[in-house]
């Protein structure tokens, strides 16, 4: 078999570009051909990742994601978090507004009060929520 017949095709390298978002509040995040997150201004978002589950936060700000069997994350209007997903990590939000997530060694997103978030998911791409005042 010659070696172009083994080669796999995989998306240009712009497609996992990081993703900004204004002051407006749009974030918009592919997790390589995974799913999508959007979230405009009414504070909707709706994310999801593969056939595994979703996560849907209407404006009241109730957010609940499954992600397959292996956990479920749930944010009463009270504002906690708290997203076990097996083994991997966990993500907390106290009502002082801040989320941190570790999932294993892929990566981490951490939101403070600043409204700065970060996400790396091994080398699948980044999400990256702040002012434009750098």
């Amino acid at each position: 078999m010659q070696p172009g017949n083994r080669t796999k095709h995989y998306p240009h390298p712009k497609s996992f570009s990081p993703s900004l978002s204004p002051e407006g509040g749009f974030l918009h995040l592919l997790v390589g051909s995974l799913g999508s997150s959007r979230t405009p201004e009414g504070g909707f978002l709706h994310l999801l990742v593969g056939s595994l589950g979703s996560s849907r936060t209407p404006e009241g700000g109730f957010l609940h994601l499954l992600v397959g069997s292996l956990g479920s994350s749930r944010t009463p209007e009270g504002g906690f978090l708290h997203l076990l997903v097996g083994s991997l990590g966990s993500s907390r939000t106290p009502e002082g507004g801040f989320l941190h997530l570790l999932v294993g060694s892929l990566g981490s997103s951490r939101t403070p009060e600043g409204g700065f978030l970060h996400l790396l998911v091994g080398s699948l791409g980044s999400s990256r929520t702040r002012p434009y005042n750098y």
